[in-house]
């Protein structure tokens, strides 16, 4: 399988920075990346995934219990095509990860490293297992993210009954957030309106698509979501480079 790199080189920049404040903190109040994690970074901006693999592994030799260097590793490696090794990194990154956070962070990097190939089942086991985490946590809107990230996965793997039980999951569980704010409540409305219209296109069936888009087209003429707020989750980017991975399979 030929992998075309650059068009998919920043939206996976995107993906990791998204996680890497949890990953990278090394000791108690560090806040700065490692310098490896950026010059990493850098090559990767460069087109230069080999040299950055190298960096990730020669780090490892010292430090192989290191979370963010067996996740970079990594999701390098998916770039590159070869998500089975990528794997072997990731699980490593979860069975060393020492807190609660940083370990759902890497099974959240696993998650995506199986959406590159596609893989809905895959993907929700570990979307599952973070999802577990913000909801030991209490934490209701991140439940919401993550639910919605499995569901938009599953959207484009096609995988539609999934698609639309992980949707109707991230909405109701991101409205049970204590003393929700009405502009958050239509940021869930939306989305799940958003995905329903999605759905029912895939399926041929325009009237109901039409709908749902009327539905989610009113939540926006309220005015109460903010143009800075997320109103699609990762996944939304995440798609774009999904669907310049399987053209490059074609």
């Amino acid at each position: 399988m030929k992998v075309t790199l650059r068009p998919i080189v920043s939206g996976t920049i995107v993906i990791l920075l998204s996680i890497a404040p949890v990953l990278v903190a090394q000791a108690p109040g560090q806040q700065q990346q490692p310098e490896f994690v950026k010059q990493g970074q850098q090559l990767m901006r460069e087109g230069k995934p080999e040299e950055a693999l190298a960096l990730y592994r020669q780090t490892l030799q010292t430090s192989p219990n290191s979370v963010s260097a067996n996740v970079a590793a990594g999701s390098v490696l998916d770039l590159m095509g070869k998500g089975e090794e990528g794997h072997m990194y990731f699980a490593k990154a979860i069975k060393v990860a020492d807190t609660p956070e940083r370990k759902a962070a890497a099974q959240r990097a696993m998650a995506m490293s199986y959406a590159f190939e596609g893989n809905c089942d895959k993907t929700i086991e570990y979307e599952q297992q973070v999802f577990d985490f913000y909801g030991s946590a209490k934490n209701f809107f991140q439940q919401g993210e993550i639910a919605d990230e499995a569901a938009r996965v599953c959207l484009d793997s096609g995988d539609l009954d999934a698609s639309r039980k992980w949707y109707k999951i991230g909405h109701d569980t991101g409205l049970k957030e204590p003393d929700i704010k009405p502009a958050r409540q239509d940021l869930w409305n939306f989305r799940w309106e958003h995905a329903q219209a999605r759905i029912a296109a895939q399926q041929g069936d325009q009237a109901e698509a039409q709908k749902h888009v009327a539905a989610a087209k009113a939540i926006l003429d309220k005015a109460t979501i903010s143009r800075a707020s997320p109103v699609l989750p990762l996944p939304e980017r995440l798609r774009r480079i999904l669907c310049t991975r399987l053209q490059n399979r074609a």
